[in-house]
């Protein structure tokens, strides 16, 4: 814990030594790059939309949206993890009436800036040119670029999220009349403490000071919440769950004869996959098979130690989650800190029971000894003996799958947190 203290103490004034040499490297990264993309009057698009417009809310979101997922976009698919929920939100959004939407990413897999129209909203996507570059100089051209849309769109509200690329930094510091909401994907400074890489730990030092700028603010969880509040007790929040895609919820629960426990996530220490692969070693779960899906640095590593009743399966699209999850007895995540996961609520909308841990913020979807079991992170004794009560039987089983079963669907339904959204909006202003 020193330690991670001494290495923010040193990141931050080299943050600010950057800082100062900001208008020299942004200058050059800005003339590579285009404040509005050129789009937006080669297609004939307004900005300002139709006469009707000011009638509707107007909505800045500026969010890692995986907009290869989009209709006609698909070429621009990247690997590596992404903003899932994201993905369900977005058509929902589109079918509220009074508002208009438009969506900010940066993304260096396009050839150029692109703006694209779908769902009734619009979505422009700006070519980054380096991340490491713009990091350090407090993400100048970005900055630049959002402001360059703001004026021209003018929205009352902007509305960013997460921390974790220049969005939230962005928004606290543009100079606006808009109301500004910022939604928190995932707390940085709480992983920071907990390891990271140098990058990981900067972003993380730009967290603290951006959202102690903001009025309004959304969580996840509870736990995402308290996070919020514990950088600025000040804020406005309002606890919204994302929701689960409706792929999962159209997933029936047919799981195979034999038992079968499944992980999905990040293959790193903060998942506690090392104490999965300790737990299924054991003898006490040898007839239980493991299959891990998702990508990590410590995949390699793990895949030498691991024993033969665990499978890789790599990093799947949703469609092949969904399909993964019907055929297993449950889902084991072990985490040491997640304001989330989103792969406990999809397991429970499927209607698997789940072990996880008190330190994710989505183990208010599980009833310990009832449609789960919660234990402490690290206890690799715990997680033996869960996993053999539930793999006990298929009875077993399906007693804890079905518990608060229906109730957790309703709750999950995406509809519900976008008309949240949008009472949300309706209400700051």
């Amino acid at each position: 814990m020193g330690s991670s203290r001494v290495e923010i103490q040193v990141l931050l004034p080299l943050s600010k030594a950057f800082g100062r040499i900001k208008s020299f490297l942004g200058e050059i990264l800005w003339r590579k790059s285009k404040a509005l993309p050129q789009g937006a009057y080669e297609h004939g698009l307004d900005l300002t939309m139709a006469d009707d417009s000011n009638k509707k809310t107007k909505i800045l979101m500026l969010a890692d949206v995986p907009f290869w997922k989009l209709p006609g976009l698909s070429q621009y698919k990247r690997d590596g993890t992404y903003a899932t929920w994201l993905q369900a939100l977005i058509p929902k959004f589109g079918k509220i009436e009074g508002l208009e939407i438009h969506w900010v990413v940066f993304s260096k897999h396009v050839p150029k800036d692109l703006v694209h129209c779908e769902y009734n909203q619009t979505f422009y996507v700006l070519k980054r040119w380096k991340f490491l570059a713009s990091m350090l100089t407090g993400f100048f051209v970005e900055t630049r670029q959002i402001r360059k849309i703001y004026d021209e769109i003018k929205p009352d509200i902007i509305h960013a999220w997460g921390s974790e690329d220049a969005y939230g930094v962005v928004a606290a510091r543009l100079k606006s009349k808009a109301i500004k909401v910022y939604t928190m994907q995932g707390c940085l400074s709480k992983l920071a403490e907990m390891g990271g890489s140098t990058i990981f730990k900067i972003l993380a030092a730009y967290e603290k000071p951006s959202i102690r700028k903001y009025y309004y603010a959304t969580a996840e969880s509870k736990m995402s919440e308290s996070c919020l509040l514990g950088i600025n007790n000040n804020l406005k929040t309002s606890v919204i769950d994302y929701g689960v895609d409706d792929i999962f919820h159209s997933q029936g629960w047919q799981p195979d004869e034999n038992p079968v426990m499944v992980f999905i996530g990040t293959i790193g220490e903060l998942k506690g996959v090392k104490d999965i692969i300790r737990a299924f070693a054991d003898p006490r779960l040898r007839g239980v098979r493991l299959k891990v899906i998702g990508k990590g640095a410590l995949e390699e590593e793990l895949k030498k130690k691991s024993s033969s009743n665990v499978e890789w399966l790599g990093k799947l699209d949703t469609s092949r989650v969904a399909e993964e999850l019907s055929k297993s007895w449950g889902l084991v995540i072990p985490t040491y800190f997640d304001t989330g996961p989103s792969v406990i609520k999809e397991a429970r909308v499927v209607g698997l029971p789940v072990i996880t841990t008190n330190m994710a913020g989505a183990s208010t979807y599980v009833k310990h000894g009832k449609s789960g079991f919660i234990i402490e992170p690290g206890n690799v004794d715990d997680l033996i003996r869960t996993i053999a009560d539930l793999t006990s039987s298929l009875e077993r089983c399906h007693s804890l799958g079905v518990f608060d079963w229906e109730q957790t669907r309703d709750d999950l339904r995406v509809n519900g947190a976008v008309k949240k959204f949008a009472n949300l909006y309706r209400k700051i202003l």
